[in-house]
């Protein structure tokens, strides 16, 4: 199999061209304030409902809803008792005319209510955080403060591979205190997708790969290694973790058969 050179694809380029998808979600729910209708009887159960940062709502406390965290190609939201209650499938949101719906869906029953944004938020409640620092030479992510409830990911330029069957993904890492990490391990992702604009769905539905935190050495760098089949007609690559903890990636190189 012959290795393509990776500046094919101007990838030394897209190393300087990163793109934060953090706050896709985070922006969306920070702008805007919601009702909850019951479908059913078309009742307004509460108004100015907020997506707090911290995974928790704003003004449905005589709600049984408590808490939420995005998970793939939903938001999961859950009940006083921290059990999963209800979900929002992303797939669902609409967006017409400025105003956003979305419908929640009942885990245990056929039972929906609407979500529909009723204002702006006064104040934005979304405290945006900056996960990454990106040099010449290294991509450093750091979270000291929190576990994440929505992936923080960082990607490169959507490269297209049309016709060729494998990649290969190599690069150096280092993590401090990994034990930081668990239980989630995920910390890569590469995602296929038909167009050249990769969407949040198929990031959050591509390939994860994940890195055995537990028997990681502490702040020693090791090699990455990995092959992919691909049968679609653009890759994007990047990193997506979900939890708190300090890592570098370095030497990232792109080989295409």
């Amino acid at each position: 199999m012959k290795k393509v050179n990776r500046n094919q694809f101007n990838f030394d380029a897209v190393i300087q061209n990163w793109h934060y998808h953090n706050d896709d979600v985070l922006d969306f729910f920070g702008e805007f304030t919601f009702s909850l209708t019951s479908m059913s009887r078309k009742k307004i159960h509460h108004r100015k409902v907020i997506f707090l940062q911290n995974g928790y709502f704003l003004n449905m406390k005589s709600s049984n809803l408590v808490s939420w965290e995005f998970s793939g190609d939903r938001i999961n939201i859950f009940n006083k008792n921290k059990k999963l209650s209800h979900y929002i499938l992303m797939k669902n949101i609409m967006i017409l005319d400025g105003n956003i719906e979305f419908v929640v869906n009942d885990v245990k029953s056929d039972s929906t209510m609407l979500m529909s944004s009723d204002g702006k938020q006064e104040n934005n409640l979304v405290e945006k955080k900056q996960f990454f620092s990106i040099s010449e030479a290294s991509i450093t992510y750091k979270n000291d403060v929190m576990s994440l409830y929505t992936p923080v990911i960082l990607t490169a330029d959507a490269i297209n591979i049309a016709e060729k069957k494998v990649i290969e993904i190599n690069f150096d890492i280092k993590v401090e205190s990994p034990l930081n990490f668990l239980p989630k391990d995920n910390f890569f992702v590469i995602a296929q997708h038909g167009t050249d604009r990769v969407t949040l769905l198929d990031l959050n539905l591509g390939e994860h790969l994940s890195i055995n935190f537990e028997n990681l050495p502490s702040n020693k760098w090791r090699s990455f290694s990995k092959k992919i089949d691909v049968s679609d007609k653009f890759v994007t690559i990047g990193l997506y973790l979900e939890n708190k903890g300090t890592l570098v990636i370095k030497n990232i190189s792109l080989s295409v058969y």
